[in-house]
């Protein structure tokens, strides 16, 4: 039996940079989607087999995974310590 793993408390999409453009093409991605969806479905129920309903299935989740990478990525960056002041160092006598 595999073992489980904690969850990580993953950052915002607001605090990560590159998080903007892959919540836009998520988003586009989404859209698609829904009209696959649209295309796939005969008399009210739904052909999950349908390549392009699946095509489009697995680019919305290939687009949150990369999402996911990303903000496991700046979660595991190491933080910075503020830089502490150079110490004066002694004149040189000579």
């Amino acid at each position: 039996m595999p073992k489980k793993i904690a969850k990580k408390d993953l950052p915002s999409t607001d605090d990560v940079a590159a998080a903007r453009s892959l919540l836009d093409a998520i988003a586009k991605r989404k859209a698609r989607l829904e009209k696959a969806k649209e295309g796939a479905s005969a008399g009210g129920t739904l052909d999950a087999s349908n390549p392009k309903y699946r095509a489009a299935r697995k680019g919305v989740k290939r687009a949150q995974r990369a999402l996911r990478r990303e903000l496991v990525r700046v979660h595991n960056q190491p933080k910075k310590a503020p830089a502490a002041a150079p110490e004066a160092a002694p004149p040189a006598e000579g």
